[in-house]
């Protein structure tokens, strides 16, 4: 493992946003620590504080809620050059509702609130960054209910192909399918009416 090749993929996206000059880029990034996550190992657990946002630089994780039954609702998934946070936990440092787990053996480049706050406080493109984040996340929500929501298997299946294709060879069957709000039977009869049509 480089620390300064896994710290460069974060250099590298700040770069691709055009709000950060180079020396605001170099210096945000060294606030980032380094954190490995084995397949399954928890980045944020539910019912503990989520302390953390982070990017990353390789790798993909799930993030969902458990219900009472023990039921798995997955509602987002995170690859590279995302950032990944309970968002309300993070900000107002509240118990996390939900976890986000790794599915991959990942890399992530982490920062604590009180370091992003910092760098707000001391440069207003670091402050443009983090409400680029946000609005990400936000979009996110309302492309994902746009897509799956109250639509048929058949269509939420061809959103998935269009949309998140990388899902069909980096995540499990069941994941896909609590993504999406089907059963594992009926994605599988929704993969099998789309590729019969094709």
């Amino acid at each position: 493992m480089n620390p300064q090749l896994i710290q460069n993929h974060l250099k590298e996206y700040l770069s691709s946003l055009h709000i950060l000059n180079e020396d605001e880029i170099n210096w945000g990034s060294s606030f980032f620590k380094i954190i490995i996550l084995k397949k399954e190992d928890f980045f944020i657990k539910q019912d503990e504080p989520c302390l953390l946002l982070g990017f990353i630089a390789k790798g993909m994780v799930k993030a969902y809620s458990v219900d009472a039954y023990g039921k798995e609702n997955i509602y987002c998934f995170g690859i590279e050059n995302d950032f990944v946070t309970i968002l309300t936990s993070f900000q107002n440092k509240t118990l996390s509702t939900k976890n986000i787990q790794a599915i991959e053996d990942s890399l992530l480049l982490t920062i604590t609130l009180e370091n992003l706050n910092l760098l707000i406080k001391k440069s207003t493109n670091w402050g443009k960054v983090a409400q680029h984040i946000i609005q990400k996340e936000y979009l996110e929500k309302e492309r994902f209910l746009q897509l799956f929501h109250h639509q048929s298997a058949n269509l939420k299946f061809r959103n998935l192909i269009k949309f998140y294709p990388f899902l069909l060879t980096r995540a499990k069957t069941e994941d896909i399918a609590s993504f999406i709000g089907i059963t594992t039977r009926t994605l599988n009869r929704a993969k099998l009416h789309f590729y019969q049509k094709e």
